[in-house]
């Protein structure tokens, strides 16, 4: 049996062939494989098809499901297209973490409403802890605070739309301002009517 697909210690020899599957895999139109590389992804998918039943937890469980499933090869050749399945379809088949999530999320709140009807309220309770961490609702919320800081040792008027005045100019405001203050606190004197004498 042809093992030239398996890992071996010749990389590139094998990196260029396992290159050529994923391309395929990924546009079969445009990439068009061999008839030996055309039954190595063929065993690929079988083997993939054996691990996604769930059936075979174990590394030994699994080989002898490929050996039963793929006639004719070594447990040595078994082994390979396991490790080769297992890296070609972590390349080929990246999960979408976000659809993941919200697949997971539907799943477990299934189950919890499963676990309610039936009354198994310790199912529910490790479901809803699950269902707790998945959502996040156990992380600390961060607070953004809203700070404006203002740097008055090298403050620039300019920065914040400002105009830049001389000193003359600030000074004669200043001193504007203070003029009018003095009219205004005069002004409501003027108004005052001393009533102390009258009866």
């Amino acid at each position: 049996m042809n093992t030239a697909l398996a890992l071996t210690t010749d990389d590139n020899r094998y990196d260029n062939k396992f290159d050529r599957i994923v391309k395929h895999w990924q546009d079969p139109d445009k990439h068009k494989l061999p008839q030996d590389l055309e039954k190595q992804l063929k065993h690929w998918v079988t083997i993939h098809g054996l691990l996604s039943t769930g059936r075979y937890p174990k590394t030994s469980q699994q080989v002898n499901a490929i050996l039963k499933a793929i006639p004719g090869i070594s447990p040595r050749t078994a082994r390979n297209y396991l490790a080769d399945t297992k890296r070609f379809f972590g390349l080929a088949e990246k999960p979408d973490l976000a659809y993941e999530r919200i697949m997971v999320i539907e799943e477990l709140r299934s189950d919890m409403r499963l676990a309610r009807r039936r009354g198994d309220l310790r199912a529910l309770a490790a479901l809803t802890k699950l269902y707790i961490d998945v959502i996040g609702a156990n992380k600390p919320e961060e607070v953004v605070e809203n700070k404006t800081i203002i740097n008055i040792l090298n403050y620039n008027p300019e920065q914040l739309g400002g105009q830049v005045i001389s000193d003359e100019a600030l000074q004669k405001m200043i001193a504007g301002f203070l003029e009018d203050d003095k009219k205004k606190r005069s002004e409501l004197f003027d108004q005052y009517e001393d009533v102390r004498d009258q009866k």
